[in-house]
């Protein structure tokens, strides 16, 4: 089950990858992790650094995914954000966005059915 998490997760990230180099934005880092979490992507734009959680699921029928993203991993991202930015200092603002993954499987695929990328979704 883990590892179908995982093929999932990694197709949710691809696509918002996809999804953010077509809106003009740089893909600096995917996975950072620190002792006090992982960021799925880090990506830059005008400026600007965001940091991005991938919430991938198979319907919203029941929640959104963005409501998985509650004050405790919240807290985990801030933290993991400010490591990033006093290990490799950018001289950006920064933000903290949320992309909500919709997929259907077919066979052996994941195809992605919706991307709703919600920017600054929380603040420090």
């Amino acid at each position: 089950m883990a590892e179908n998490n995982r093929a999932v997760g990694n197709a949710g990230e691809d696509a918002v990858c996809e999804y953010l180099k077509n809106k003009g934005c740089v893909i600096v880092r995917r996975n950072y992790y620190s002792p006090y979490g992982e960021i799925d992507i880090v990506a830059e734009k005008d400026g600007c650094t965001s940091f991005v959680e991938v919430k991938t699921r198979a319907s919203s029928k029941f929640a959104r995914p963005c409501q998985a993203v509650n004050h405790t991993k919240q807290q985990h991202m801030i933290n993991t954000a400010l490591s990033y930015i006093q290990k490799y200092s950018p001289t950006t603002m920064f933000r903290f966005d949320v992309a909500e993954v919709i997929y259907k499987k077919t066979g052996n695929k994941y195809e992605i059915t919706d991307i709703n990328y919600i920017e600054s979704a929380f603040t420090l």
